[in-house]
C-alpha cells in the first residue's frame, strides 16, 4: 500500500484539450514542476475500458504533457487521445509500437510526502475549476474533497506501517538487494559500522578532500556549510545558482540556433568538479545526520549504504547531478526530506 490518487476525464473538443494543456503548463511552471511534452503516433493500440474490457484503436496518436512535481512523486500525465479521453500509457509489447492505454492515470505521492500530495490536489482542483470541469479525481486519503489534514496524515502513517511490514522480511539474507519505490536498498547485517569502516584510506582521503575544499571555497558569504540539517538548504541554494547559470548559458546557445552545442549537465569539467565537491559535502552531511557508511563499489564508485540502519543506499554525487540536470523537482532539500522519511519510518525497532 502506498498513498496515491487517480485522475480521469474526457475533454469535449480539441479546442478544450488545447485550453487544458495550456493551463496545465502554466500552473505547473508556476509551481516549479518539470513539464515534458508528449506526442506519440501508433499504428495500433489497445484501450482498456473501466469495466475491464478492451477496444482496438487504429492509426491513433496521443498528445499532451507529463508533469513532474517532485523527484519522488510519480508524474501527473495530461495526455489525450484524439477523442479527448485522458489516458495513461503502459507499453506491454516491449518495443512501444502497439501500447495498451488506460482511461485513467494513477499518481503515487507516497514518497514525496503529504505536502506534495496536497500540492498535487490543489493543482488538480485549480485545473478542474478553470478549464476541465469533467476531470474526476479519486483521492484515497479524501483530502481532495475534505481538506482534512488529520485524515491525510493518518493515511500516510497507515501506508508507512504497511510498507514496514513488507520490508521486515526475516527471510532476506544480508546483502539482498531490493527496492522501495525507486529507492535502492540492501538488507543490512546490522547497524552502520562507521563512516569510513567500509572504504580504504584512498577513498576516505578523496571524500574528505572534496568536501573540505568545497566548504573552504563556498562556506562563506552567508552560506552555512557546517554539516547541519539547515546547511542542506544552503547547499540547495548553491546548486540552484549553478543550475540557473547553466540554463541561461544554454538558452543563449539555443537563441543563436546552436542547439547541438548545448552540453549535458556535467560535460563541463569545471562544473563536474564543482558537483563532485557538492556531492562529497552532501554525503558527509547525510552520514552525520542520518547515519550510514561510505562504500566504494566497482561499477558505481563511492556511495553511502545502510542509511539510518535501514539498508537504504544513497549516491550523493548522483543526487547533485540529477538536480543540475532536471532542476527544481530534484531539489536537494526535497531529496533529503525523502531520505529522512524513509529512515524514520523504516528504522530498526529496539
Amino acid at each position: 500500500m502506498t498513498v496515491a490518487l487517480s485522475i480521469s476525464g474526457i475533454a469535449p473538443s480539441p479546442h478544450a484539450v488545447g485550453r487544458i494543456l495550456s493551463e496545465a503548463r502554466r500552473l505547473a511552471e508556476d509551481l516549479g514542476w518539470t513539464v515534458e511534452e508528449v506526442h506519440q503516433k501508433y499504428a495500433h493500440a489497445t484501450l482498456r475500458t473501466k469495466d475491464g474490457g478492451t477496444s482496438r484503436l487504429e492509426a491513433t496518436e496521443v498528445k499532451g504533457v507529463a508533469l513532474v512535481p517532485h523527484f519522488a512523486c510519480e508524474g501527473v500525465p495530461f495526455i489525450f487521445l484524439p477523442d479527448g479521453t485522458l489516458v495513461d500509457g503502459y507499453v506491454e509489447d516491449g518495443d512501444g509500437t502497439a501500447p495498451t492505454l488506460y482511461p485513467m492515470a494513477l499518481v503515487k505521492t507516497h514518497f514525496a510526502g503529504p505536502a506534495v500530495h496536497k500540492e498535487v490536489c490543489e493543482f488538480l482542483a485549480d485545473l478542474k475549476k478553470s478549464v476541465f470541469p469533467s476531470l474526476v479525481v479519486d483521492d484515497e486519503s479524501g483530502w481532495f474533497t475534505t481538506r482534512n489534514d488529520g485524515a491525510l496524515d493518518r493515511t500516510f502513517a497507515d501506508a508507512w506501517e504497511e510498507l514496514r511490514r513488507r520490508v521486515d522480511d526475516p527471510t532476506r539474507t544480508p546483502g539482498t538487494a531490493f527496492e522501495i519505490g525507486d529507492f535502492p536498498f540492501e538488507t543490512p547485517a546490522g547497524p552502520p559500522a562507521g563512516e569510513w569502516a567500509a572504504v580504504d584510506e584512498e577513498g576516505r582521503a578523496l571524500v574528505e578532500s572534496l568536501a573540505d575544499d568545497f566548504v573552504r571555497e563556498f562556506g562563506s558569504y552567508g552560506n552555512r556549510l557546517d554539516y547541519s540539517r539547515a546547511s542542506v538548504d544552503d547547499l540547495e541554494l548553491l546548486v540552484d545558482d549553478q543550475a540557473v547559470e547553466r540554463m541561461v548559458d544554454d538558452d543563449v546557445l539555443r537563441a543563436l540556433g546552436k542547439e547541438s552545442d548545448v552540453p549535458s549537465p556535467l560535460e563541463n569539467p569545471e562544473l563536474e568538479a564543482w558537483a563532485h565537491g557538492a556531492g562529497a559535502y552532501l554525503g558527509r552531511t547525510i552520514i552525520r545526520l542520518l547515519g550510514g557508511e561510505w562504500v566504494n563499489l566497482p561499477d558505481e564508485g563511492l556511495l553511502i549504504r545502510n542509511v539510518g540502519g535501514t539498508g537504504l543506499i544513497v549516491n550523493p554525487f548522483r543526487a547533485v547531478a540529477e538536480r543540475l540536470a532536471f532542476h527544481e523537482p530534484w531539489n536537494l532539500t526535497h531529496q533529503f526530506q525523502a531520505w529522512e522519511s524513509l529512515t524514520k519510518a523504516l528504522a530498526p525497532r529496539a
